[in-house]
């Protein structure tokens, strides 16, 4: 988030500045972070690996499972390519490169928080939060992160990865937290687990819709069917795993990103604008994506004035993002606002390269009432 706030007096111009040692330290931490998310925005993976700790990362994995010996050992002499892998197969599919984009940093005390945004091909978006922890070498290292993306965080996905690898009964009944199970139960769930290892979405919904309810409720069954039911690329499944999530888990904010999306594509507006809300509460940033979202489901409402300003919140909060300045463009012309429409316009060709006569306005069906207003018409001339 940026905020800017200029205070103009004789004494601050003339004062210099000197960083302290926290703060210096802060920087360098914020650096080595932005490095390794360059370092992936070019498909280079080695600063990323060499950053996370693997101590703390396996002891996370390895906690309140009980995982086979065989799948352990081989997941620890493969840790960086399991890591690796595990770790791209949680983002959307994309027909362009997905580039990450730091939008909140901090540390404080030896343990940090960063919030990075990736995009993906067609206005897609990904929010990770990463658990930091800076060494007595003033090294950043990454602990975990959470996902909102995939609803999980990556230790916890890790972890029920390998468990599933060979499920044992007393494995399952470990991951198993809403209910006691009896030996039927137990062994319903394992042959379950062994479904989602195998890929199996057919053998996995015959068993599912077997289980008895209290079982279907269970947080990780209830994020294993919603897995599953994008695997089937059944319609009908994936309907019914996302009401799933949001009946059986309404205060999980890592849940928020699935079901606004889900929302928008139902047009369920409002409900996307909470879902919205939530996700923004949780990742604690004020993001020009989230916002401008919001202000795209306000406007398609018809509510003018929240989407403006929702827009104007985007655009405060990162002005130098383009899908801020084009929300607040659309926004805007479709309230028939179009002398506040040339504000956008501008910063649009002026900051962003874009040019917008008339003839790419007429192919845009929110902008084409534009170019024919009297307000664009001297606008133009006088560019």
């Amino acid at each position: 988030m940026r905020s800017v706030v200029a205070f103009l007096a004789l004494s601050l111009a003339l004062a210099v500045p000197v960083a302290t040692p926290a703060l210096a330290a802060d920087e360098e931490a914020r650096a080595q972070f932005e490095r390794i998310i360059d370092e992936l925005n070019r498909n280079s993976f080695k600063a990323f690996l060499a950053a996370i700790s693997r101590p703390a990362m396996l002891e996370r994995i390895y906690a309140k499972r009980i995982i086979a010996t065989p799948v352990r050992d081989a997941f620890e002499r493969d840790f960086p390519n399991v890591v690796q892998s595990m770790y791209t197969e949680s983002f959307p599919r994309s027909d362009t490169d997905i580039t990450g984009t730091v939008v909140a940093f901090d540390v404080s005390g030896g343990n940090g928080r960063a919030v990075v945004r990736f995009s993906a091909g067609g206005y897609r978006y990904s929010y990770h939060v990463y658990e930091l922890a800076v060494a007595g070498d003033d090294r950043l290292a990454i602990v975990d992160w959470a996902d909102y993306y995939a609803g999980s965080r990556f230790s916890e996905a890790v972890g029920n990865s390998l468990a599933m690898a060979m499920p044992g009964k007393p494995a399952v009944r470990q991951m198993i937290t809403i209910v006691e199970l009896s030996e039927g139960q137990a062994f319903q769930v394992g042959e379950l687990f062994k479904a989602v290892r195998d890929r199996k979405t057919q053998r996995y919904f015959q068993i599912h819709d077997d289980l008895d309810e209290v079982l279907r409720k269970d947080p990780l069954i209830v994020h294993l069917t919603a897995q599953m039911a994008i695997v089937s690329k059944d319609r009908a499944r994936y309907e019914q795993a996302i009401e799933g999530i949001r009946s059986y888990l309404p205060t999980d904010p890592l849940q928020s990103l699935t079901l606004a999306t889900y929302d928008i594509g139902k047009k369920r507006f409002e409900d996307a604008i909470a879902e919205l809300d939530r996700l923004g509460q949780a990742l604690g940033v004020v993001d020009g994506v989230i916002e401008s979202f919001k202000a795209s489901a306000a406007m398609a409402l018809g509510d003018f004035d929240r989407a403006e300003s929702l827009a104007l919140q985007g655009t405060e909060a990162e002005p130098a993002l383009e899908l801020t300045w084009w929300t607040l463009l659309r926004v805007r012309t479709a309230a028939g606002n179009y002398s506040g429409a040339l504000e956008p316009l501008a910063r649009l060709e002026d900051d962003f390269g874009q040019d917008l006569g008339p003839e790419r306005l007429a192919k845009d069906r929110f902008l084409g009432v534009l170019s024919s207003q009297q307000a664009y018409i001297d606008w133009r001339a006088s560019r």
